[in-house]
């Protein structure tokens, strides 16, 4: 079964907490940008769990890339 809007969103709230607290340059760089489309999602999506689902997408999105930075993968 799918994940409800409120696990979706708790992890959102958990992941950004984490990643924000991030103080490696490249990190913190990294995290702005997707501040930045999260402000695309607001305009473009009306749907909450739209909304809650990209901004999970990107979150992954950016921990991929911090890891890949450390050598390691997420997805493998």
């Amino acid at each position: 079964m799918p994940p409800g809007l409120s696990e979706i969103e708790a992890w959102v709230l958990k992941t950004e907490a984490k990643l924000g607290s991030t103080v490696e340059p490249d990190a913190q760089r990294i995290f702005a940008a997707y501040h930045r489309v999260l402000r695309c999602f607001a305009r473009d999506l009306d749907d909450d769990r739209d909304v809650a689902l990209s901004r999970a997408a990107a979150l992954m999105l950016v921990q991929e890339l911090l890891l890949q930075k450390e050598g390691r993968s997420g997805c493998e």
